[in-house]
């Protein structure tokens, strides 16, 4: 399975997302090396992917916020169906999967330490995500899978604690951090959702097929 990654300008092509398929389309493909059998990413990206966006519709209209919310997932699975799901209950609405964590959330800001407060991260101006101006309503798609990652912070009498952020703080911070960004641009409105804890969107519509 084939998507093509857009740059914002003229929407030129600037990468191209692949993901490999077992032979019955059924599911992903267990890639292996073929010198030491250890296994494969079964998605992978060609060309510059910082900034690329794959929209899930005419490029051109993803600009046009009469075409409905503005709905930005990452992945181009789980932006597809979360998509399905939010359509057939609110209708028409623009789709962008942006390809990587990146490109979703964008940077934020850290001390000299290189610590943060998760719980009220301040998105990087510097280090932005995929954003148009002016984008209407948005509508981010976090999933609730991203495996934990450690951080450092500041613990008692601000000392610098590494700890870890698990799924559930990730998809905050994601969260947080993406919604800052939307309304730095004008963004009418920021909606997000996420499917159930430990899932992504794609989890959750195959689970109700």
């Amino acid at each position: 399975m084939v998507a093509l990654g857009h740059g914002q300008i003229a929407w030129r092509l600037a990468a191209i997302h692949v993901t490999y398929l077992a032979a019955d389309g059924a599911d992903k493909a267990d890639l292996r090396d073929p010198d030491t059998g250890d296994p494969l990413p079964s998605r992978r990206i060609y060309g510059h992917p910082i900034g690329a966006v794959a929209p899930l519709g005419p490029p051109a209209l993803l600009s046009d916020a009469r075409m409905g919310p503005l709905l930005v997932g990452e992945g181009l699975e789980s932006t597809w169906a979360v998509a399905q799901m939010l359509m057939e209950q609110h209708g028409p609405m623009r789709v962008a999967a942006v390809l990587s964590l990146a490109n979703f959330q964008g940077g934020w800001l850290r001390d000299r330490d290189g610590c943060f407060d998760p719980h009220a991260p301040i998105s990087d101006p510097a280090s932005p995500p995929w954003l148009l101006p002016d984008p209407g309503d948005v509508i981010v798609a976090i999933d609730a899978d991203m495996a934990p990652v450690r951080i450092f912070a500041r613990g008692p009498m601000r000392r610098r604690t590494e700890t870890m952020l698990d799924a559930g703080g990730r998809a905050a911070l994601c969260a947080s951090l993406a919604r800052q960004a939307w309304r730095r641009v004008g963004a009418r409105s920021v909606r997000v959702v996420r499917p159930r804890m430990g899932a992504d969107f794609n989890d959750q519509i195959r689970e109700k097929a």
